[in-house]
């Protein structure tokens, strides 16, 4: 019985961890034909993405990204665009860049979001492969985002905004970092 007792209040005083308060995914900049790395405007795009996480009143309600994450690549010569796409933010910020799930691995990524230590009330940024984005943010909660990450489309940020580990808001809105980029 002290046994039992000693048991549950140990697993009583772990740490709890709560949700970051918003979470952010993007999706890898403009790619080239072929290739595995970001075309000149991807990187453009990366790079005009510091000041547009650092700034823009639409995505910094609650600061700048605390932690990043991006999708690994599947292995060598994989894609590196996301890791590409968020590294001048993450070295603007002195983060660095999470990136032990591939592409697939949905269910351990967000595991891992919703229970980082230190997260709590922040905003995190996530830079994923577009086909698999809308099943993420159904894994986060959010059920009635679009079904589908159209495969032109790079300049799009989805947001969504948690009370506690529970999501109450989704936003899809633009970056406009880069010329060209929608309107609306």
């Amino acid at each position: 019985m002290r046994a039992l007792l000693a048991a549950l209040l140990l697993a009583s005083a772990a740490p709890a961890f709560a949700a970051p308060a918003r979470i952010i995914v993007i999706r890898h900049g403009e790619k080239p034909d072929a290739g595995d790395e970001l075309n000149e405007r991807g990187f453009a795009r990366a790079k005009a993405l510091v000041e547009y996480f650092k700034t823009n009143p639409a995505v910094i309600k609650y600061g700048p990204p605390a932690a990043i994450y991006a999708m690994q690549p599947k292995g060598p010569g994989g894609s590196v665009r996301a890791i590409q796409t968020v590294q001048p933010l993450a070295d603007a910020l002195n983060l660095t860049i999470d990136s032990d799930w591939k592409k697939d691995q949905l269910d351990e990524l967000v595991a891992a979001v919703m229970s980082a230590p230190g997260l709590e009330g922040k905003t995190v940024l996530i830079c994923w492969e577009h086909k698999v984005i809308p099943a993420m943010v159904r894994r986060f909660g959010w059920t009635t985002a679009p079904a589908r990450w159209d495969g032109a489309v790079f300049d799009r940020a989805w947001i969504i905004d948690f009370n506690g580990d529970r999501p109450v808001a989704f936003t899809d809105a633009p970056e406009h970092v880069l010329p060209g980029d929608s309107a609306d």
